[in-house]
């Protein structure tokens, strides 16, 4: 019966973790940034976003590895996410030119 009851935890947690983890995809589409993280979905206006930026934060955001991307679309900590897309180059690039964003450095910025 214990067993039983530490198999049902088990597949309860994996069933979980991967509900909210797989797939784990990011797209530029029209005019927005669609955030895809399992039956989770967030989606921001690309003319929202203030900066993209590099960063190793290991909060909780739908970001496999710690290898990041910061990014702000208003101001305030709930107004920003972390994502890690595979594709990291060509994905800013997209990200920049979908989003009139200008190359500072190593970030992306909104000319005011």
């Amino acid at each position: 019966m214990e067993m039983a009851w530490g198999f049902g935890s088990l597949l309860l947690v994996a069933g979980v973790y991967f509900g909210l983890v797989f797939p784990m995809r990011y797209g530029i589409g029209g005019d927005r940034l669609t955030i895809r993280f399992g039956i989770c979905r967030q989606h921001v206006v690309l003319a929202d976003i203030l900066e993209v930026r590099p960063t190793r934060n290991p909060l909780s955001s739908p970001a496999l590895s710690l290898d990041r991307l910061h990014i702000q679309f208003g101001s305030g900590f709930f107004k920003a996410i972390m994502i890690s897309p595979a594709q990291r180059e060509s994905f800013l690039m997209d990200l920049a030119k979908s989003a009139g964003l200008h190359k500072e450095g190593e970030r992306l910025v909104r000319k005011q």
